[in-house]
């Protein structure tokens, strides 16, 4: 049977695969930024904090602005 008539896609279809791998590399991505924030050396703890509320609420957001303006000023511990 023709599910694609029906707007129906089956399960596994190569669209689906992509976004799931997708998907799995933004969480990947987003877990391995958490980890660095805690991981680093700033100067502050309210400034780990900041970024850590800032990764967690605006999660792909926030881990570009995380890596835009702050990932280069700060060492890893």
């Amino acid at each position: 049977m023709n599910y694609s008539s029906l707007g129906i896609s089956m399960p596994g279809s190569g669209s689906d695969v992509l976004l799931i791998a997708i998907g799995a590399l933004i969480f990947i991505y987003w877990v391995k930024t958490l980890v660095h924030i805690l991981r680093t050396h700033f100067s502050d703890v309210s400034v780990k904090i900041y970024w850590l509320i800032i990764v967690l609420v605006f999660n792909v957001a926030g881990v570009l602005v995380y890596d835009l303006f702050g990932r280069s000023k700060h060492r890893q511990a």
